[in-house]
């Protein structure tokens, strides 16, 4: 025992008189150059921490970008973010043992912390988030911090148990140990860093219950521990004595049982999240005492009964979320009342009777979706009253009468927007009197049929793009300019003057007419004109055409720290090079001269350069994504755009851009589509038009390859995909039940496996490959339905 321990005591010794030795060795200026040698620069965005170069000046480190210094010029703080970098954190960074801030986020570093972090006992503010560190989190680097107060590592490829040090942190405020692999349970003894104000464990894998025992962190503002977790059992009573609490957000992480009343004693929670669980009972009546209450989300839940009377109370409420539940009963005529209500999404439940007559009054309501309920009545008059409405969805309900003026009038709405042309059928509706298709994206010429609809008091086409002279005569008579103002390129008759581009094709069918003396006048003028304008046109073109190939100038757009540019890539763009061909584009193999390799997607498609659709904005945001799920990109599906990894864990690896590639002339609607074949809708044969249930039919398919073992085209006869073979199958049983339906077309390699898993997973399926796309769920249902499956039985498949 004493020579163990003398040996540890020898280990302990050299270890410090290493370090010693090493800081008397190491300026700060030295450790600094360490570093940026470890994190290597990006040559696409130029060279990274350029100006930290070496300098016989004892102080030239103070004046690095994102370094300051104290009065004996030693570093204090380190600010290195969203610089392009690679590499890793070197051990050399423990030699700045008077850091108070060290700030390294939004980098792409990798591998484990250095033990030497250890060393900085004077850091308040450690901040490592947005990176790609893995291992497990050293905790024990933290025992010599005794004045940290912030520790930030959000997003990162941390694993294994969250790390149990940390509780000796008597200063620590804010922990973020989010986005990672973090697994187990949440400790109990983390209810001993009494100073803790904000926690986030939220998108890890943590399992078990959730700690009663952190009730006990009463200096506690905002807790964050759902999305990915898994916990077992329900919401702990106890939380209900968080008397500091301003926010709790327990979403999507497998909760059951019933919402506790206790929690109606946090007075100062402004928001509560606890969507996409698995919660049941009533929504406790006792929230009305929640007077701080903003943002309530019950959403995707099994939650009964009625819109508690009591939340007449809640004059601070601005959002409502109580959609896809089994709640019932009348909408409360008080919730017109709420003076700050915002948000009502009510969709997927079993209310009756009618809306509110006041709803909208307090003019601040921005969206209302109350579709798939049982409702009736007249809608409401004033829910653009404050002119901020953007969503008014009230689809498979009841109602009756006309949508009122009101309605048409809002110049906020969004949204169900109409593109296209007025078909000329139109005229066949004979009893029409009122038509208003005004705030609209529709685009053509005004239909002349309309002037035989002797039935139409009342039309509004004003706001939209049509284009042409408007017809005369008939029905047209009745109506005033305003029913066709705001279309810019629809000239009126009446009107003594119209663009000239507006009557080239109305002349061109007519014959020329003789002319005297005077009409030779006329028509010197008008070859002057027509000379001086195309003059002008010429000019214009000239000028697009310059600005068209000065954007197509190749542009590398990186959201990662890359060591190439656009040229690089450009040179892998060969036959040789194609290892994978798509709908939207073709794949090439590329090898970069850093030595990493590349898939590159060129996409397919039509373009003027004059307008991208939306096409920047998309690959901006997916290039912000960050998920354990989804391929980062470098610069929503078929099975073979689906990569595993060597844990089996699934990454998409590419995305639904088919939707910009379309002509840039037609309309927003899908004129045309990049797909596979066997994955596409079938509303997309005879509507020419996709939209996100399109998207779930693709992933319907997909699941059927995992049960069937299948390709889904292919195998089963010309003209025939997997859809058609299985519903065939089925509707040949002799006996049809749900596990013979399974058996029948089930790969036979899944023997062993529960039965009710896959007979649960079979009819998400065939939920999502419907013929009617609106017949089938939403992507958020089909997720909702996969991760909260049956209990599996002991009866496994037997083949």
């Amino acid at each position: 025992m004493t020579t163990a321990f003398g040996c540890l005591y020898v280990l302990l010794w050299l270890h410090l008189t290493i370090c010693t030795s090493t800081s008397t060795t190491y300026s700060d200026l030295d450790a600094l150059l360490k570093v940026k040698a470890a994190m290597k620069s990006s040559k696409a965005k130029g060279p990274a921490l350029e100006d930290w170069k070496y300098s016989s000046s004892p102080s030239a480190h103070c004046s690095f970008s994102g370094v300051t210094c104290d009065n004996n010029s030693r570093v204090i703080h380190l600010n290195v973010s969203l610089t392009p970098m690679f590499g890793h954190l070197p051990s050399e960074i423990g030699l700045l043992d008077k850091l108070v801030n060290l700030t390294i986020s939004q980098n792409n570093l990798t591998g484990h912390l250095p033990k030497e972090l250890a060393n900085l006992i004077s850091l308040k503010y450690f901040n490592i988030s947005h990176n790609a560190f893995n291992g497990t989190f050293p905790g024990e680097i933290t025992l010599g911090m005794t004045e940290l107060e912030v520790l930030d590592a959000y997003d990162n490829n941390f694993t294994g148990p969250l790390p149990l040090a940390l509780v000796k942190l008597k200063n620590l405020r804010r922990l973020h140990l989010a986005g990672s692999y973090f697994y187990g349970e949440i400790p109990e003894i983390y209810s001993e860093i009494q100073s803790l104000e904000i926690l986030h464990l939220n998108e890890n894998e943590l399992g078990g219950h959730i700690p009663a025992s952190l009730a006990r962190l009463k200096n506690l503002k905002e807790l964050y521990i759902g999305y990915n977790n898994k916990y077992k059992g329900g919401i702990p009573p106890e939380f209900g004595s968080m008397e500091s609490i301003q926010l709790i957000d327990m979403a999507e992480c497998g909760l059951t049982g019933e919402i506790p009343p206790s929690l109606s004693s946090l007075k100062n929670m402004h928001s509560l999240f606890l969507q996409s669980n698995n919660l049941t009972g009533t929504i406790p009546p006792e929230f009305s005492s929640l007077i701080s209450l903003k943002s309530l989300d019950l959403a995707f839940n099994e939650l009964t009964g009625e819109i508690p009377l009591s939340f007449s109370n809640l004059k601070n409420i601005t959002l409502f979320h109580f959609f896809h539940n089994k709640l019932e009963g009348p909408i409360p005529a008080f919730i017109g009342d709420l003076p700050n209500l915002e948000v009502l999404q009510l969709w997927g439940n079993n209310f009756t009777l009618q809306l509110p007559e006041n709803l909208g009054r307090n003019g601040k309501l921005k969206k209302l979706d109350v579709s798939i309920n049982h409702l009736t009545g007249p809608i409401p008059r004033d829910l653009c009253k404050g002119g901020k409405l953007e969503d008014f969805i009230l689809m498979q309900n009841f109602f009756y009468g006309p949508i009122p003026d009101e309605i048409g009038n809002c110049k906020s709405l969004k949204k169900n927007r109409l593109v296209g042309e007025i078909p000329k059928g139109i005229k066949n509706m004979v009893d029409l009197s009122i038509l208003n298709l005004s705030r609209n994206d529709m685009t053509g010429q005004v239909p002349d049929e309309i002037r035989f609809m002797t039935s139409l008091t009342t039309l509004d086409l004003s706001n939209n793009n049509f284009v042409g002279i408007l017809p005369t005569g008939g029905q047209f008579i009745v109506f005033n300019d305003r029913s066709f103002s705001g279309n810019p390129d629809l000239c009126l008759p009446r009107h003594q003057y119209c663009p000239p581009s507006v009557y080239a094709d109305e002349e061109r069918g007519r014959r020329h007419r003789p002319f005297g003396s005077k009409s030779t006048k006329v028509i010197a003028i008008a070859i002057a004109l027509a000379t001086a304008m195309l003059l002008v046109l010429v000019t214009i073109y000239i000028m697009r055409k310059q600005k068209h190939r000065s954007s197509m100038a190749w542009k590398l757009t990186a959201f990662q720290r890359l060591e190439f540019k656009a040229e690089d890539v450009l040179e892998c763009l060969k036959e040789e090079n194609i290892i994978g061909k798509g709908g939207a584009g073709i794949v090439y193999r590329g090898s970069m001269p850093d030595g990493i390799d590349v898939a590159i997607k060129r996409l397919v498609g039509q373009g003027s350069g004059r307008n991208d659709y939306g096409f920047k904005a998309e690959i901006q945001t997916l290039g912000r994504i960050r998920h354990r799920n989804i391929v980062r990109l470098l610069g929503d599906v078929k099975s073979n755009n689906i990569l595993l990894d060597a844990d089996f864990e699934a990454h998409v690896a590419d995305f639904g851009l088919a939707k910009f590639l379309q002509d840039p002339g037609a309309s927003q609607s899908m004129s045309s589509i990049a797909g596979s074949y066997g994955y596409i809708a079938p509303e997309y044969a005879y509507t020419l038009k996709v939209d996100e249930k399109s998207d779930v039919y693709s992933f319907g398919v997909v699941l059927l390859e995992l049960i069937v073992g299948r390709k889904p085209v292919g195998e089963f006869g010309d003209g025939v995909d997997i859809v058609g073979w299985m519903k065939k199958t089925i509707s040949e049983l002799s006996q049809p039940s749900d596990a013979a339906s399974v058996l029948a077309v089930l790969d036979p390699r899944l023997s062993g496996y529960p039965l009710t898993s896959v007979i649960h997973m079979f009819k998400v399926a065939i939920l999502c490959v419907e013929e009617e796309g609106s017949a089938r769920p939403t992507m958020r249902e089909v997720v909702h339905m996969l991760t909260n499956s049956p209990q599996s039985s002991p009866d496994l498949i037997n083949l």
